[in-house]
């Protein structure tokens, strides 16, 4: 029976790219200036970036790109003070979500001020159990693998009994299956399907069914 889901949120619950342009503006105008004034970068690689920003962690581009530790540091200080402040809309199929049997628990990437941020614009909060913001910006970062053993821990479950619900298999998807948990690629927009997930749904609906039909739901 599944006792718990661990969700993502960006292009998970909400698409990232609808940040609406007036408010990211002044920071992707500063990121900008920062990656063309630091000498390291291609053109190419530099339009990859801003593209990118939205949809991946900043460790993950940083990681792909190969910027330097002083680089990193000044495009994480731009981010650690930045914090969104307009409204935001979820999936229409957010509310799938409280049909779900099972602890609710989201984990989501990014700097802990913008995270947050997202969450009280997008009015989300209230669907889960417990969220948990593995924040690029402080010491002692842990990462998804190492949130989700804590949680197996602290709530003693087996890895069987959880699912992992997310986009991308660089970051969640890894992490669970590391941890031998079945992982649920939910392949919204663009997303390309990975290998590297157990199983793929293109939204909240069909991951309902998708429990539904293995019999993991609770006896009504």
């Amino acid at each position: 029976m599944l006792k718990a889901v661990f969700y993502d949120l960006d292009d998970t619950l909400f698409p990232a790219r609808s940040v609406p342009e007036e408010v990211a503006r002044p920071m992707l105008s500063a990121l900008r200036d920062v990656l063309e004034g630091c000498g390291e970068l291609k053109a190419a690689q530099i339009a990859d970036i801003m593209d990118k920003v939205w949809d991946r962690p900043l460790d993950e581009i940083a990681r792909l790109h190969g910027l330097s530790a002083e680089v990193l540091v000044r495009v994480g200080a731009l981010f650690t003070g930045f914090r969104l402040s307009c409204e935001l809309m979820p999936y229409p199929d957010i509310q799938v979500i409280g049909q779900v049997p099972g602890l609710r628990i989201l984990v989501t990437t990014g700097f802990r001020r913008l995270q947050e941020s997202k969450l009280e614009c997008l009015g989300i909060a209230h669907y889960f159990d417990r969220i948990i913001v593995d924040a690029l910006d402080e010491p002692g970062r842990r990462g998804k693998q190492a949130i989700f053993r804590e949680l197996l821990e602290a709530y003693q479950l087996r890895p069987d009994e959880v699912v992992v619900l997310g986009d991308n298999p660089h970051s969640e998807i890894d992490a669970g299956n590391k941890l031998g948990i079945p992982t649920v690629q939910i392949l919204r927009g663009r997303k390309q399907a990975a290998a590297s997930a157990s199983f793929h749904v293109e939204d909240l609906a069909k991951f309902l069914r998708w429990i539904e039909t293995r019999g993991m739901c609770p006896p009504s």
